[in-house]
């Protein structure tokens, strides 16, 4: 694994406050015909999300059912095989494996020299103080359908574990960052980790990440080359550069190390020889996973199923997030001509999204139900007769609102 071993900081300023207002705010005029032709032209980036909202939709549904039957066939068709031995009979079968992961080595940080035994990883975080620039927009709607923009900008220090470029800012001057961290952030990986008598998968390894605090002590320091010794000290259970941890300065840096200790975990995929290989299922999908803590086969599939569920929802809720924004900005120029009157503007925009909200959710729950019907017959007719239900009300709501005009 390559190291940085280059300690030097760039050129930094530590002048200011937290909460520092700089310069003056920004402000900028956009007229109401500009404002018109942007609402015309952001309908193509709404046409676009709406159109892609349906086959997200479509295909998440598709993607969920596979990856159910997926776990079912994995769940009935896997062997529970113990690990302390490896058992011939069942070489090239679906097993489910639980145990200790282990390891017999030690890691070791290449720059400051923390050693742990049993670890199957171990991770170098780094972050360093510096200044963070906050963006403040207020827009105001103006009689005549132009817009008034007011920008200001406001500066805090912060820790952060990335490069935040001061020269981007909007007043660099005065929260200047440095150019580089004195060390860079990594991870060591034991080479073999041993589940019993069987060698974890390479690929499987990064499932391992139940990492626990590891606290570094003062006779660590020790171990440092003496040029670096200078420049750090153990603070808080973690390596500091700087003057005062209690009080830092732009420029100074903490490093804390974490590790995943040898532990229970479950595994599933096909044995071969003294490890394990992908199952392909008959959906032509790959079955090859790791969790860690302990578990048995059954708890374990709970696992999968239970993030199968949540990604589906996630996804879901992306498609339906496609379609709602997308109408939203197929009606914004309505609530943009309503603006030439601010009062009327902000009435129509409340509409438009409502009306954007009431068509996105029973279009979304439709082609769910369509997705269902197709993967799943029985539940789809269900849900497509509640979304077809809520479409028909909602015509029948905007009927009478005209009727009663």
């Amino acid at each position: 694994m390559n190291e940085n071993d280059d300690f030097g900081g760039g050129d930094f300023g530590s002048t200011g406050s937290a909460g520092d207002f700089s310069g003056g705010p920004e402000v900028s005029y956009q007229s109401w015909f500009s404002r018109i032709a942007s609402a015309f032209g952001g309908m193509v980036l709404g046409l676009v999300l709406f159109v892609i909202a349906f086959p997200v939709l479509f295909w998440n549904e598709g993607r969920a059912v596979h990856r159910a039957q997926d776990l079912d066939e994995g769940q009935k068709g896997a062997e529970t095989t113990e690990v302390q031995t490896v058992d011939p009979a069942r070489e090239g079968k679906l097993v489910f494996a639980s145990g200790t992961a282990t390891t017999s080595e030690s890691l070791r940080d290449a720059i400051f020299g923390v050693t742990t035994k049993d670890s199957l990883w171990l991770k170098r975080s780094v972050e360093m103080y510096q200044w963070k620039e906050t963006e403040h927009t207020e827009k105001k709607k103006n009689l005549g359908g132009g817009e008034t923009t007011t920008k200001s900008y406001t500066y805090d220090k912060t820790w952060s574990s990335s490069l935040i470029d001061s020269t981007q800012f909007h007043q660099p001057q005065g929260h200047q960052n440095p150019r580089q961290f004195p060390c860079p952030a990594t991870e060591y990986v034991a080479a073999v980790i041993q589940l019993g008598a069987f060698q974890v998968p390479e690929n499987l390894k990064s499932s391992l990440h139940d990492f626990k605090p590891l606290e570094v002590t003062s006779e660590q320091i020790e171990g440092l080359a003496e040029d670096q010794a200078t420049k750090w000290r153990v603070s808080k259970g973690q390596f500091y550069s700087g003057q005062d941890a209690d009080n830092p300065a732009v420029g100074d840096t903490r490093v804390h190390f974490q590790h995943v200790p040898s532990g229970p975990c479950g595994l599933v995929g096909v044995q071969t020889g003294a490890s394990f290989a992908p199952f392909t299922t008959r959906n032509g999908a790959q079955l090859f996973e790791l969790r860690s803590g302990q578990t048995t086969k059954d708890d374990f599939f709970r696992r999968l199923n239970a993030d199968n569920n949540l990604m589906t929802w996630i996804l879901r809720l992306v498609g339906f997030g496609l379609m709602y924004f997308g109408l939203m900005l197929l009606f914004r120029p309505m609530s943009v001509l309503a603006d030439i009157v601010p009062f009327f503007g902000t009435l129509v925009g409340y509409g438009t999204g409502l009306l954007a909200f009431l068509l996105a959710l029973p279009m979304s729950l439709t082609t769910i139900a369509i997705g269902w019907i197709v993967y799943r017959p029985m539940l789809g007719i269900g849900l497509l007769v509640v979304s077809v239900g809520l479409i028909v009300i909602l015509g029948r709501g905007i009927s009478r609102a005209r009727t009663a005009q």
